[in-house]
């Protein structure tokens, strides 16, 4: 009896496949592509973590300084409603990523998903 693992053998369809690349782009266009990616595409996620984090820290400042005591709330319900806030955010987000995988208009997606979030 031997504890050794057998390899598989690959077929070499396989690896052709595998390792064909695409030689259409040459460097100019994949650096223009990177730079439409950097310009664009990364100040709209980085905007969107700020707020993200905004709405974190308010909820924490306000919790400091007295907001409980002025709405008249307990530190279970404050808490309970910061939670329900995440979830829902949650629940609401994931369909948002399967719909954008499902190719339905970006435009609905954005309409949609923030009212949502806000019940």
């Amino acid at each position: 009896m031997s504890f050794e693992k057998e390899e598989p053998e690959i077929q070499p369809s396989v690896i052709e496949s595998a390792s064909t690349v695409n030689d259409d782009w040459d460097v100019a266009e994949e650096r223009r592509l990177i730079r439409k990616v950097d310009f664009y595409v990364l100040p709209l996620l980085l905007i969107a973590f700020f707020f993200l984090c905004l709405d974190r820290s308010n909820i924490s400042n306000a919790l400091t300084d007295h907001f409980k005591t002025d709405l008249g709330i307990t530190t279970a319900q404050a808490t309970l409603g910061n939670q329900l806030q995440q979830a829902g955010i949650i629940i609401f987000e994931l369909p948002a990523i399967w719909a954008s995988q499902l190719r339905l208009r970006v435009d609905t997606i954005i309409r949609v998903d923030p009212q949502g979030q806000s019940e």
